[in-house]
């Protein structure tokens, strides 16, 4: 019986064909992870944009619509919270503004995790960033404690509302904001006090992705807080994304 043998690989071509492979490996491996953190970077910029867009529109809707016009227990139109009125003592840093029974509670430059068993000061994380809940004495708008894992069960800082159901009224309330958002900036103020724009509001939110580590000078009071910006693109992995709106809104008188 005749035949030829058949040659096998060498050794220098297996090592070729290993090299050969593993740089193509490399190359997708890297591709992967390039497109990876391009869509992670996308994501967090949609959530931080539609967080933005869904609380104006709430804010907008309401000052449309609510039939009156938006006020606060502490200083009028002082929304920093360094002024609050005589007897009201709101948790650190906590805001507020009503238009009509609607309430919103808020916090600057503290970033939301609802999983958080409380505020933590330190690194700036707070249960809750802005708070919607309807009260019942719309004559009384203090801030809700937004400490608390629902801040409308909190009868201590409501006058007039209790966390029973009793009038009918839906105080349940829910987060404005998702989860890893802060508040740069929120503003609600007349554009004029001329009978041709004493109707009229301007309106300024500002929403911030990312925890502390991925921001310039976290440790900035809140009244400055519209100062705070992203380090960059990432920071040790983790992305940072802003987003601002900015609209002119007039009251509709009923």
């Amino acid at each position: 019986m005749s035949g030829r043998f058949q040659q096998g690989f060498t050794i220098v071509e297996l090592m070729i064909s290993i090299a050969v492979f593993s740089v193509i490996l490399a190359i997708c491996s890297a591709a992967i992870i390039t497109i990876g953190r391009q869509y992670q970077k996308a994501s967090v910029s949609a959530t931080t944009q539609n967080v933005t867009r869904g609380i104006m529109d709430e804010i907008v809707g309401q000052v449309q619509l609510g039939g009156e016009a938006p006020r606060s227990t502490l200083s009028s139109f002082d929304w920093d919270g360094s002024s609050p009125a005589a007897g009201i003592n709101p948790p650190d840093d906590v805001q507020v503004f009503c238009i009509g029974k609607v309430r919103f509670s808020y916090r600057i430059g503290w970033q939301v995790d609802d999983g958080a068993p409380a505020t933590n000061k330190t690194n700036h994380l707070s249960r809750h960033g802005i708070w919607r809940d309807i009260i019942t004495n719309e004559a009384v708008c203090v801030p809700a404690n937004l400490d608390k894992a629902n801040p409308s069960n909190d009868s201590g800082l409501l006058s007039g509302a209790g966390s029973d159901d009793a009038n009918g009224v839906d105080r349940t309330g829910r987060e404005l904001l998702a989860n890893h958002t802060r508040l740069l900036n929120l503003g609600i103020t007349p554009a004029g006090v001329t009978p041709e724009l004493k109707n009229l509001y301007n309106i300024d939110v500002s929403v911030l992705y990312g925890d502390d580590a991925t921001i310039e000078n976290p440790n900035l009071p809140a009244s400055e807080t519209y100062k705070l910006a992203c380090l960059g693109d990432s920071a040790g992995g983790a992305f940072c994304a802003q987003s601002e709106l900015h609209t002119t809104v007039i009251r509709r008188i009923n």
